[in-house]
Order: C-alpha cells, then sequence, then structure tokens
C-alpha cells in the first residue's frame, strides 16, 4: 500500500516538498522497531514480496514518507512508504543550510548530513534548510 498523503505541502519530515516527478514504493515493512519519518532507510531482506525496511544495513531504498495512518512513526510491522525519487524534507543534523548542489551524506541514525559514513549516489541537497 501506497501512502501518497505525504503532498500536503508542509514543511515536515517525510512529506514532499513540491508535486514534481517523485516515485513512492509501497511495498515496504518496518524491519526496525521503530523508523521516522524523513529518515534515510535501507532494504534490509524480502519476505513474502515485501521488502524489509530498516535504518542501517542493506541497500539505500530511499527516504520514508510520513506515515499518516501509522501515527507519528512506523513501528515494527507497519507497512512503510518509500520515495526513491523526489523533492522529500529529511530530518538532519546539519545546523546551517548545506550549498545548493552538495552531496547527500547519511550518518548512522539515517540523518542526512554532510560529513557521514556514505555518499548517497545522485542525491543533491537542494540548499534549504527549515527547523522544526
Amino acid at each position: 500500500m501506497s501512502d501518497y498523503s505525504c503532498l500536503i505541502g508542509v514543511k515536515a519530515p517525510g512529506c514532499l516538498v513540491d508535486s514534481t516527478t517523485h516515485t513512492i514504493n509501497g511495498t515496504g515493512v518496518c524491519y526496525d522497531d521503530y523508523i521516522l519519518p524523513g529518515v534515510v532507510v535501507r532494504i534490509a531482506d524480502m519476505a513474502d514480496g515485501y521488502n524489509m525496511i530498516v535504518v542501517s544495513g542493506g541497500k539505500v531504498a530511499g527516504v520514508a514518507v510520513k506515515p499518516f495512518i501509522c501515527g507519528e512513526a512506523y513501528e515494527q510491522g507497519d507497512p512503510v512508504s518509500v520515495i526513491s525519487r523526489g523533492r522529500v524534507w529529511c530530518l538532519t543534523s546539519l545546523d546551517e543550510a548545506p550549498n545548493f548542489g552538495d552531496p547527500v551524506q547519511v550518518d548512522v541514525s539515517g540523518f542526512v548530513c554532510l560529513d557521514g559514513i556514505e555518499v548517497v549516489p545522485g542525491w543533491k541537497f537542494s540548499g534549504e534548510l527549515e527547523r522544526l
């Protein structure tokens, strides 16, 4: 099940920035105890046709979108919608806005940053930063 309600015009983690071309995959299941919206998530395994979604370990799948049907976070066993293409608000450890076009890196918590443990190929910062 895909949750497309993340396109609501709100500057919040896991919400789409705009309606430009995007791809949302709804075949994920939360495999961790919980996953926050707006973090970079990975595919740890596949079971019965569903991607087991985790924050660390596995191949980068995208960003967990805001779950309106599951509360403020995905819990283990919840369906997880993941945006793999498009512009989405992410959680970050940055104090200042990155420059437009800076390569996106990920820390161990799934937060985007400039000096993380992994560079995500093809992902670039828009240069925007909002404090919540």
